[in-house]
C-alpha cells in the first residue's frame, strides 16, 4: 500500500514503513502477503469486507489484529500499554499466540553469532528480556583504533559493522565495498553489557535478531528511541544483495519503521541487547 503502512514479515525479513518511496519501487517488490483473519471472523475474507464504510479508523478497527506478543515489566506481569512503555526499565516480550515449531532453541548465554536472516538464528525464542537502556560507545572515531570501545549508557553510536564487531580499514568508507574482518562475537556492543550490580549478567546480553528486533520497532513508541530518528539495529545480515538490490546488508530500525538501507546512506547506530528468558 503506497499510502497507509502496513508490515511485511516473511523469510524475506522485516519491512514497515513507507513503500512510496519513489527509490524503492525499482528495488523492492512484495513477493506474497497474508492477512491474518479477525479473531472470530470466519476465513473466507470476511475480514476484508468493508461494506460502505468510508472512514478509514473505522476501516482499521476491522482489519486489527490481536497482538501475538504481551509487553510487561516482569515475567508473566501484567501488560504495559503502549504509551506507558518508557525508556530506563526492562520490559519482557512474550510471544504466546504463537506455534511452538516457530521457535528456535533456547540461548543460555552469549551473542547468536554471525547469521543471515534466512537462518534458524533468526528465529525468534517464546519469550526475551528487553535491556532497560541503548548504549553507544564511550568514544567513536573514525579510525577505530582511536576510539573507546566500552559501551555507555546513551554513548556514541557507529555503524553496523563495528557494534556487531567488524573492524573496517579507515582508508575507505566502511560498508560492503570496505576491507573488513570480523572480531568475533564477543566483541559485539552487547556483549559487555551489564544492568546487575554484581555484573552477573555480564555476557548474557546480546544483539536482537532482526525479528526481536522488528517486534521492539512495533510494541515500542518513539520516546522509548530517544527521537523520530533515532535507530537501533540487529546482527542480522541480508542475503538479498542481488543486481537490483542495494549492496547494504542491514535494517535501519527505528519507531515504527524497518527498512533495508540504500547505497551510500549512513546512518550511526545504537545498540539495545536482548537475551532468552525461559
Amino acid at each position: 500500500d503506497r499510502h497507509r503502512e502496513r508490515v511485511f514479515w516473511a523469510e524475506e525479513g522485516s519491512t514497515k514503513g513507507d513503500y512510496s518511496r519513489s527509490t524503492l519501487h525499482g528495488t523492492y517488490g512484495i513477493r506474497m502477503a497474508r492477512m491474518l483473519t479477525k479473531p472470530g471472523v470466519v476465513n473466507s475474507g470476511a475480514a476484508f469486507d468493508l461494506g460502505n464504510l468510508n472512514n478509514t479508523t473505522e476501516q482499521e478497527k476491522i482489519l486489527a489484529q490481536d497482538e501475538i506478543f504481551i509487553v510487561s515489566t516482569s515475567k508473566n506481569g501484567q501488560p504495559v500499554p503502549y504509551e506507558e512503555r518508557t525508556d530506563g526499565r526492562n520490559y519482557y516480550i512474550k510471544l504466546h499466540k504463537m506455534n511452538v515449531d516457530a521457535f528456535r532453541p533456547f540461548i543460555r548465554i552469549g551473542e547468536i553469532g554471525r547469521h543471515h536472516h534466512e537462518e534458524k538464528q533468526n528465529w525468534l525464542y517464546k519469550e526475551f528480556l528487553v535491556a532497560g537502556h541503548k548504549i553507544g560507545y564511550t568514544k567513536a572515531a573514525h579510525n577505530y583504533k582511536d576510539e573507546n570501545r566500552i559501551w555507555k549508557i546513551d554513548g556514541d553510536p557507529n555503524t553496523w559493522w563495528r557494534v556487531n564487531g567488524v573492524v573496517t580499514d579507515a582508508t575507505v568508507p566502511e560498508g560492503i565495498n570496505g576491507q573488513y574482518y570480523y572480531m568475533g562475537e564477543e566483541n559485539s556492543l552487547a556483549f559487555d553489557y551489564y544492568e546487575r550490580p554484581d555484573s552477573k549478567d555480564k555476557h548474557h546480553w546480546r544483539m536482537p535478531n532482526l525479528r526481536e528486533a522488528s517486534i521492539m520497532s512495533m510494541v515500542f513508541p518513539e520516546s522509548w528511541f530517544g527521537g523520530k530518528n533515532v535507530s537501533i539495529t540487529s546482527g542480522t545480515k541480508s542475503t538479498n544483495l542481488g543486481p537490483k538490490s542495494t549492496k547494504i546488508p542491514f535494517w535501519n530500525i527505528r519507531a515504527n519503521s524497518i527498512v533495508r538501507m540504500s547505497d551510500n546512506e549512513v546512518v550511526k547506530f545504537y545498540v539495545r541487547g536482548v537475551y532468552d528468558v525461559q
